[in-house]
């Protein structure tokens, strides 16, 4: 009988035993896969600290940038801002706390390279100085582990062997000039700089063309103005009795005729002229009770810079010398007794003093005073012979006799007016001596020749500026009547751009930019046809605008609807919100969240003088504190500047401020004391 054996029993009889070979694989395997995953958690904690690096330099480059000021900028201050917010101040409460096994973290500002290790990436391409402030942005430089300390324990690893595998964050906040945005106020204001100006000599009789001269832009004076002259060029003109010489100024090089769109002349309004011209006569023989008046000059002797077009910065009157030529014939005793001469300006008598003589034309001088802002005032000469005096030379006359010449000169106050943005205005001759003012006139009896070859320079403001201190002057914006070249206007704007008081309130809707065709600001669109004045989507073209369209009309009563529901909502129906945060001391700018900022379109010269809804470029932005207004029901505003009623009025400071990125759009870097508001953007 055959007996089989167990089939359990012959296959474990042949299966080798395994347990060993198991136990060698896993005592092979587990040591690298151990190693494996230490260099994951590794890299992973490397990942990590690397982001919260990242971070804290974010963080610190945005809170020290919150630090610029305008004003009195300090970079202990901005880096101290962003040593808080980065972690790494010191004494003091810190955010983004340093975490994990960061332990060896060094920091650097505006520095072109990274703090100290052995492999450092390549410096920075931007020049900096180490300043912040000077420098116009905050550069953050951060790293860990430079001295391998810190780091994940396979990168100090291969640190100890050669290998710089530090940690690198780095972020950069730029300040840079508003370029665009949203939110703007429905207001435009004209830059008073021209693009072009033009001289005209006229017969002020007639108001016939004597002569045409342009003039080229010079550049600024000391002063910040702008300098047009005609730059040693000259034209011949036949001088009148009475010659003028006025400015036209224009938005277009192509155009300076008077009258036209974009052109603002000064001073035809009131006029004649902004500079007289005196043309006088030598005909004839005088006599104490028939003198004739001779040349009259205006010199600066006293505290008026130039006595024909005397500019006031100040605001305060200035005296100037009246030199008046007068012809009462030969006569022995000098000054001729009984005879007496003054000036009248502004309907005010100066008596002159007889100085010298040459033949029968004696010279009287004197002071006389120019009110600030007045414009064109006339100079008249009255000259009296009296026959009571003793030894008078008119004895043989019953009563004293006076004799009046009207308009022999005049002299010109600047005035914002009359004169717009011209500081200064003068003639100059063909040798360039200023202040030709006084011609004898074409006459028979002499041949002379009374053709003179004359040029012109002038200053125009630089423009607006922003208030520096809690004192300054504050300035009226005016939208009602006005004829200044820099006149702020209404803005329309779309969609629906018929509510004035509901933008003036909240803010136009959509997305605004500056326009390259009128600056060079980086950041501007270009559209040198301004045909964009769509700000919103869904429309054509596409936005942002870079154009607005001028709104017509008199907003009479509107600005004081739409200021009131920006600054002013009532409360409870009596009481209004009425905080004012204009600094009283120590200038300091309001927060950038005040409702009282307006930010308003900066559009080219002239743009708002004329009538109908034209399209202009917007050349750039300007912010605006709001002092008052129109209706203002505020108790502790401050009236409107100079007395008046305020109507259709807003009046307050230009102001630089430095505001977070938001909705705003940056453009070339900025500077701090330049105009227009500025912008804070993470551009690293």
């Amino acid at each position: 009988m055959l007996v089989r054996a167990k089939p359990t029993a012959v296959l474990r009889g042949r299966a080798p035993d395994e347990r060993g070979a198991v136990l060698v694989l896993v005592a092979i395997l587990l040591p690298v896969l151990i190693l494996l995953g230490s260099i994951v958690i590794d890299v992973g904690d490397w990942y990590q600290q690397a982001r919260h690096l990242q971070l804290q330099a974010d963080a610190g480059a945005l809170a020290g940038a919150e630090a610029f000021v305008p004003y009195g900028c300090q970079d202990s201050t901005i880096e101290s801002y962003a040593k808080e917010y980065s972690g790494m101040a010191g004494g003091q409460q810190i955010f983004n706390q340093i975490d994990g096994n960061s332990k060896s973290i060094t920091e650097v500002f505006n520095s072109q390279n990274y703090p100290s290790q052995g492999n450092p990436p390549p410096p920075d391409p931007t020049p900096m100085t180490g300043s912040p402030c000077n420098d116009g942005l905050l550069d953050v430089k951060m790293t860990e582990g430079g001295t391998g300390v810190g780091l994940p324990w396979y990168f100090q690893a291969a640190q100890a062997v050669g290998i710089d595998l530090g940690i690198n964050g780095h972020a950069r906040v730029s300040i840079l000039q508003e370029a665009g945005g949203s939110g703007f106020s429905p207001l435009g204001l004209a830059d008073p700089s021209p693009v072009a100006a033009t001289a005209y000599f006229i017969d002020e009789s007639t108001g016939t063309t004597l002569a045409t001269l342009p003039l080229t832009n010079a550049g600024p004076n000391s002063q910040g103005q702008t300098i047009w002259t005609s730059n040693g060029t000259t034209v011949p003109v036949t001088i009148q009795p009475d010659t003028g010489m006025y400015v036209a100024l224009s938005n277009s090089a192509q155009q300076t005729t008077c009258g036209q769109t974009g052109v603002n002349c000064y001073d035809l309004s009131p006029g004649p002229s902004l500079v007289h011209i005196q043309g006088y006569s030598l005909a004839g023989s005088g006599s104490p009770t028939a003198p004739r008046a001779r040349s009259v000059v205006l010199n600066p002797t006293g505290t008026c810079v130039d006595a024909y077009f005397a500019p006031n910065p100040g605001g305060a009157s200035c005296t100037f010398q009246v030199q008046a030529q007068v012809d009462v014939g030969t006569q022995t005793t000098l000054p001729p007794p009984g005879v007496s001469v003054s000036a009248v300006v502004g309907g005010a008598n100066y008596p002159l003093t007889y100085s010298s003589n040459s033949g029968t034309t004696e010279t009287w001088s004197g002071a006389a005073s120019l009110t600030s802002g007045t414009g064109s005032n006339q100079v008249d000469l009255s000259v009296a012979c009296d026959p009571k005096a003793k030894n008078s030379v008119c004895s043989t006359a019953k009563n004293k006799i006076t004799t009046t010449f009207s308009d022999v000169q005049r002299a010109y106050a600047e005035s914002s007016t009359d004169s717009g943005p011209i500081q200064s205005a003068y003639v100059i001759n063909s040798a360039g001596t200023p202040d030709q003012d006084s011609f004898e006139v074409c006459e028979a009896q002499d041949g002379n020749s009374c053709t003179h070859n004359l040029g012109v320079t002038i200053t125009v403001s630089a423009g607006f500026s922003n208030a520096t201190t809690s004192t300054a002057p504050m300035y009226t914006l005016n939208f009602g009547s006005g004829t200044s070249a820099s006149q702020p206007g209404a803005v329309t704007c779309p969609p629906g751009g018929n509510n004035f008081v509901n933008a003036l309130a909240n803010g136009c809707p959509g997305t605004y930019i500056c326009n390259a065709s009128v600056t060079s600001t980086a950041g501007c669109r270009a559209d040198s046809g301004c045909a964009n004045i769509n700000p919103g989507p869904g429309g054509t073209p596409t936005p942002p605008a870079d154009c607005i369209q001028v709104s017509t009309g008199l907003k009479t009563g509107q600005v004081r609807m739409g200021m009131l529901a920006r600054i002013t909502t009532p409360t409870n129906g009596t009481h209004y919100y009425c905080a004012n945060n204009w600094p009283t001391g120590t200038f300091v700018s309001p927060p950038p969240d005040d409702s009282r900022y307006i930010t308003m379109f900066i559009a080219p010269y002239a743009s708002f003088g004329g009538s109908g809804k034209t399209t202009v470029p917007i050349e750039g932005f300007a912010e605006f504190y709001v002092m008052g207004y129109d209706g203002d029901p505020c108790p502790s505003d401050p009236g409107p500047p100079g007395g008046g009623n305020g109507k259709d009025q807003i009046w307050g400071y230009f102001i630089k401020s430095i505001t977070p990125n938001g909705n705003a759009i940056g453009g070339s870097q900025c500077v701090l004391s330049t105009f227009g508001p500025c912008v804070a953007v993470l551009t690293q």
